[in-house]
């Protein structure tokens, strides 16, 4: 529900999928603060239309909440952060999976750890859209440098060893 760029490709596949396919359903995993039932769904759609002016029919799209959300959340992790988020996804994936097995699960948001999970225990096509990825080449070249900053502490920025091990 943050409204930018990734969230308007989400819907704007979400409408032409069902745009395209007159009988397909659409499932949104959704953190735990989405209001459950149709009050929660018409909630989240009323922002759709009048962020991005996209309208999905209510009826085929269902959302299912997400208790494990939190093991996504950056602050969560004041060290390793990318690698705990990322294993933190397998926990999320695995709910995710558990409560909704779909026929296509489509990523926005840009945790791969999941990928395999989902193609190889579950057997369900993968694809993603990634507006935003996890490690960005900015994000390689700050650690490179040695620059220190919010996601790259002063003992890791001034550390050889512990810079290149981040690298790897």
């Amino acid at each position: 529900d943050a409204g930018g760029g990734g969230e308007r490709v989400l819907w704007t596949a979400i409408d032409g999928i069902m745009r395209a396919d007159g009988d397909c359903r659409c499932i949104v995993y959704a953190w735990d603060r989405v209001a459950p039932g149709a009050a929660g769904a018409a909630a989240a759609l009323d922002r759709v239309k009048d962020q991005f002016d996209i309208e999905v029919d209510a009826s085929r799209l269902h959302f299912v909440r997400l208790r494990t959300w939190r093991w996504l959340e950056a602050k969560r992790y004041p060290r390793l952060t990318l690698i705990a988020q990322s294993l933190g996804s397998l926990v999320t994936g695995w709910e995710a999976m558990q409560l909704l097995i779909p026929d296509v699960f489509v990523d926005t948001i840009g945790f791969a750890f999941v990928y395999p999970l989902v193609k190889k225990l579950y057997g369900v096509a993968v694809t993603a859209y990634v507006h935003y990825p996890t490690i960005s080449s900015d994000m390689l070249k700050v650690v490179q440098d040695g620059t220190e900053a919010f996601n790259n502490s002063g003992a890791t920025a001034r550390n050889p060893l512990f810079r290149n091990a981040k690298l790897v």
